[in-house]
């Protein structure tokens, strides 16, 4: 299984909590929703994938320890309150050790961040089982509040899918993972593009479970795919224009296998739960997303 004080340099502006530079590549997603004038690439490590751009995939979280700055997972930011995640990589974890970094695009993530700021609860799935990766999804609910209009859509959210949808297609991922099986990780944010497999289909290639609750994706030929460390971040699709969070790097056998097609969390089964905790935080609404968009 995958198993300090204020300062002005130039146009950098640093302060204790975000690094803010103008000269960024300016941003895809203004709030979840694509910007008129901007066009996305189509994905060719992740395994077999390619460089992000900076600023090209804003709501792409990382999770490290707090002490040893240890990577612990990847997670997308889904409001201002909250980042989404797996609970495999976090159920050992608690929120007083966990420090979530936001705008990254390299290594090491203390020179590259736009925001940084510490949870105040780390909220696992009640149903988690870890031996089994039943439910393997978490909610880190940040101490500070992300000032998106600040960070200019170079941090923002993803929006998460209506209730009922059923993803189909193909869709991306993301991740700082390692970049073949038993290579070494990314020092760049990837991505990939991969087909999703129907769960009848997987479940025919795979020894192990799998359950409703979760998405599959891969060629059949492999060489591409999610693998170990890219496990927490999102799998999404761009969806009249709007980045959509369909799932969650949950598992796999190896990486990139050919008919071994990658396991994630499908976000759909659990959006009741997650607007159940998001929504006690901010009883006017989980989550806004733009009038006619996909979202809750």
């Amino acid at each position: 299984m995958w198993t300090r004080p204020f300062m002005l340099l130039g146009t950098l502006v640093i302060t204790a909590e975000a690094i803010y530079s103008p000269s960024f590549p300016r941003p895809l997603y203004q709030f979840g929703k694509r910007l008129a004038g901007t066009s996305l690439d189509t994905p060719a490590m992740i395994v077999g994938g390619r460089d992000a751009r900076p600023a090209e995939f804003p709501f792409q979280a990382v999770l490290t320890g707090r002490t040893d700055g240890k990577f612990l997972a990847g997670g997308s930011l889904i409001t201002e309150d909250y980042v989404l995640s797996c609970g495999h990589d976090l159920a050992s974890q608690t929120a007083k050790n966990l420090t979530v970094w936001l705008g990254v695009h390299r290594k090491p993530f203390a020179s590259s961040f736009l925001w940084r700021t510490s949870p105040s609860a780390l909220l696992i799935h009640p149903e988690f089982n870890e031996a089994k990766f039943l439910n393997d999804i978490a909610l880190i609910r940040l101490k500070d509040r992300v000032p998106l209009r600040r960070l200019g859509g170079y941090v923002n959210t993803i929006f998460l899918p209506p209730f009922g949808f059923e993803p189909r297609g193909r869709a991306l991922v993301s991740g700082w993972g390692d970049l073949s099986e038993n290579g070494p990780n990314a020092d760049v944010l990837q991505v990939v593009e991969l087909p999703l497999v129907n769960l009848r289909r997987c479940r025919q290639l795979s020894r192990f479970r799998i359950e409703d609750t979760n998405l599959c994706a891969g060629f059949a030929k492999g060489g591409k795919n999610a693998c170990k460390g890219d496990s927490g971040g999102p799998l999404f699709q761009i969806l009249n224009g709007t980045a959509v969070q369909i799932g969650i790097v949950s598992w796999g056998r190896s990486c990139a296998l050919p008919n071994r097609p990658g396991v994630y969390t499908n976000v759909v089964p659990y959006l009741s739960w997650i607007r159940s905790i998001v929504a006690a935080d901010n009883p006017s609404g989980a989550w806004r997303p733009a009038s006619g968009q996909p979202g809750c």
